[in-house]
């Protein structure tokens, strides 16, 4: 993915960072893409719907929950 600033391509990193989901805490592995040269963080589609299951799967397990088919 390309910065929308400076038109570079952004590197894919993860950090660790704690998410909230149905007024529950969660600490997840997120992942973005970061312009080096702005140091602002992006999600495309891709890494929004991974970080976002990483916090479902979570409080599914944590509640006994079996996933939906």
């Amino acid at each position: 993915m390309k910065s929308p600033f400076t038109g570079k391509e952004m590197t894919i990193q993860k950090k660790m960072r704690t998410m909230s989901f149905r007024k529950e805490e969660f600490e997840i592995s997120f992942h973005f893409y970061k312009c080096m040269d702005t140091g602002e963080q992006f999600e495309d589609d891709v890494l929004f719907d991974l970080n976002y299951n990483q916090v479902v799967n979570q409080y599914r397990n944590k509640h006994k929950m079996k996933k939906k088919n």
